[in-house]
């Protein structure tokens, strides 16, 4: 289940933020090829949350802001599997 935007929607705004010529500094920040990374920017690839991390220091944002995700509201996908309530005994 998905909990969020799927990652093909979110590698663009990613993508978006990065200046000319710093594909290549971010790439070697994360220690990957710059067509490793070029795969998880143009949404080809799923990145694992080791890359993810990276990418949100690398801005200089939380994993939520990177993945686009509002704070201080309840995700509806999440809250379909992780209830909001502790169960009533």
């Amino acid at each position: 289940t998905e909990l969020g935007p799927p990652w093909s929607e979110i590698a663009p705004s990613i993508k978006a933020r990065i200046a000319a010529g710093r594909q290549k500094q971010l790439a070697h920040r994360l220690g990957l090829t710059e067509s490793g990374l070029s795969n998880y920017l143009s949404g080809k690839r799923r990145p694992p949350l080791p890359v993810i991390a990276g990418m949100a220091d690398f801005f200089g944002v939380g994993v939520d802001t990177l993945l686009g995700r509002e704070t201080g509201r309840p995700n509806p996908r999440l809250a379909a599997v992780i209830p909001t309530k502790p169960p009533e005994n």
